[in-house]
């Protein structure tokens, strides 16, 4: 199974913001990422993604652990598979292009 990028309606985008699913901002600092990592990983949430537009990458956060999470690394391209759905493929590119 692939997962490819698919344009919301303003109102699907809203919904999406106010569940807590997805955010739609660029971020100058890391600071507020380093927040979130510490507040999801403290309440056991397996896995967290960053897209960082500026540098084209896709940061991903697993293994919460003591409150921060113990597997971090940084895709540039290829495919990733989250935990939740490992049959799923999703394309770096397509996320992290402009």
């Amino acid at each position: 199974m692939s997962v490819i990028a698919a344009k919301w309606t303003i109102a699907q985008n809203h919904q999406m913001i106010s569940a807590g699913i997805w955010e739609n901002r660029r971020v100058k600092s890391l600071k507020n990422v380093e927040t979130k990592t510490k507040i999801y990983a403290g309440v056991g949430i397996p896995e967290y993604w960053v897209v960082n537009l500026n540098k084209r990458q896709l940061i991903v956060f697993r293994d919460p652990q003591d409150g921060d999470y113990a597997s971090k690394f940084t895709l540039t391209g290829g495919t990733a598979n989250p935990i939740a759905f490992p049959d799923v493929s999703v394309s770096v590119n397509a996320i992290v292009s402009n």
